[in-house]
């Protein structure tokens, strides 16, 4: 682009996503039309033309008049309006990853992008990691568990091999194979993890000796 429109001063700014130049109002123009090509190239559409018409939201297809954000991951442009109604209603219906609403497109919207259509829409962005968090849970039964611990919110990974996991919340310690928990050593006694029981009389029997 720089090469293009023959100005130097040309930055990008990726986390902002903001374009910086200094240049005479003829580079300038140069500039917004190479942007223009590179918005066509993404979107496919040939007919685009960010800087001669009014914008179309690519949900609602009525003209943009006011808030709006480009999606990173695919380009695609949305009003605000629908980029919320598209949230809440896939945090409701538990319905995840989000990807992109436009017409032959179902690109992941990026956490960036969501984080900024929560921050503008004033959706709460703790109710939409609950959610995922939970969607990923029902999807990963066999792999990932709940703290037993009544409230805990914590979760362990499940092992073939028996290992003890301390939950660093409510500090409940359990194996991650078979899923018991171990209050004390009576109680571990008549686990039935042997490896755990090994490793817990190894540990005895070490510091007996030292």
């Amino acid at each position: 682009m720089s090469q293009a429109s023959g100005c130097k001063n040309l930055e990008l700014d990726r986390r902002e996503k903001r374009i910086t130049c200094v240049a005479t109002l003829d580079n300038i123009e140069l500039v917004l039309k190479e942007l223009d090509n590179c918005c066509r190239a993404i979107t496919g559409d040939e007919q685009l033309n960010l800087f001669g018409r009014e914008i179309d939201c690519s949900s609602c297809f009525t003209p943009i008049n006011g808030g709006n954000l480009r999606l990173e991951n695919c380009g695609h442009l949305f009003c605000m309006d629908c980029l919320a109604l598209q949230m809440t209603t896939y945090i409701e219906a538990k319905r995840f990853p989000i990807g992109c609403a436009a017409d032959h497109c179902d690109t992941d919207i990026s956490v960036c992008d969501i984080m900024t259509i929560c921050n503008r829409s004033g959706i709460a962005l703790s109710k939409l990691v609950e959610q995922s968090l939970n969607y990923h849970l029902a999807r990963n039964k066999s792999r990932v568990k709940p703290c037993p611990t009544r409230d805990c919110p914590m979760f362990y990974n499940v092992t073939s091999d028996p290992e003890e996991f301390r939950c660093p919340k409510c500090k409940v310690t359990l194996c991650s194979a078979c899923h018991e928990v171990r209050y004390n050593f009576i109680y571990f006694l008549g686990h039935d993890c042997v490896s755990l029981l090994l490793r817990e009389l190894s540990r005895i029997l070490y510091w007996l000796i030292i």
